[in-house]
């Protein structure tokens, strides 16, 4: 279910937290716009929540990391 994928996302957050690794930024930005999201038979509450944590996810991985480049294509 969506709500048992929400933790999972938070927890990809919290592990890479600051780190700014490329590959779990991108994933958790493909979280966020998942197309199967979009599905009108799930609840707006079940998507908002599981995007509302990728979204966070995503924040922690680049926390701190907004000056910093690691390479020429950040």
């Amino acid at each position: 279910t969506m709500y048992a994928s929400t933790g999972p996302r938070s927890s990809l957050g919290l592990s890479y937290m600051g780190s700014k690794n490329r590959r779990m930024a991108e994933v958790a930005l493909h979280q966020i716009s998942r197309p199967d999201l979009l599905q009108p038979d799930l609840s707006t509450e079940n998507r908002e929540a599981y995007t509302m944590a990728a979204a966070l996810s995503f924040g922690m991985i680049m926390l701190g990391r907004g000056a910093a480049t690691t390479s020429p294509a950040d």
